[in-house]
């Protein structure tokens, strides 16, 4: 009897504190489909993620539907996005803007890390450069990231 209520006494705190974790890195390897929540070097949180409808290529100009690489931060968190939560990654870089300068164009704004719209469920890739996960998880993610965040993006 004492057995059975240790394990259930287990089974209830763990449950409790499943989406509990720390963060102070979060890592996003674009050909997985995989986000990864880092503490101190430790990965704390796994997700697959849904990324832009343009393909693995880095991002390069507004309007490609491609998710930028290289090493940003999540610096703002918005409650009234048109998506489930938003957390906005700052692109683009100085790397971005003299890469977009040297192609003549503008490297687009506007990457975040979101949930899914409003009343509607989505699978694959179809994001316009953003970085989705669905909506219990972004709610997950959100509870635990404070902001500034880094953030790194491979492909």
């Amino acid at each position: 009897m004492k057995t059975l209520i240790s394990a259930l006494l287990f089974l209830f705190t763990t449950s409790l504190f499943a989406g509990v974790y720390k963060v102070d890195e979060v890592r996003v390897y674009k050909s997985k489909h995989r986000m990864d929540m880092l503490f101190e070097g430790k990965i704390t949180r796994t997700y697959t993620v849904m990324l832009g409808r343009g393909g693995m290529a880095p991002k390069r100009q507004e309007g490609d539907k491609l998710v930028p690489e290289g090493e940003y931060l999540l610096d703002v968190k918005n409650p009234y996005s048109s998506f489930f939560k938003s957390i906005h990654i700052n692109y683009p870089n100085q790397d971005d803007i003299d890469r977009a300068n040297a192609l003549g164009v503008n490297p687009g704004y506007d990457i975040f890390i979101h949930g899914l719209p409003k009343l509607i469920r989505k699978k694959g890739d179809w994001t316009a450069g953003c970085i989705a996960v669905q909506n219990w998880e972004m709610q997950e993610i959100w509870d635990n990231l404070e902001v500034p965040t880094p953030i790194k993006i491979y492909r």
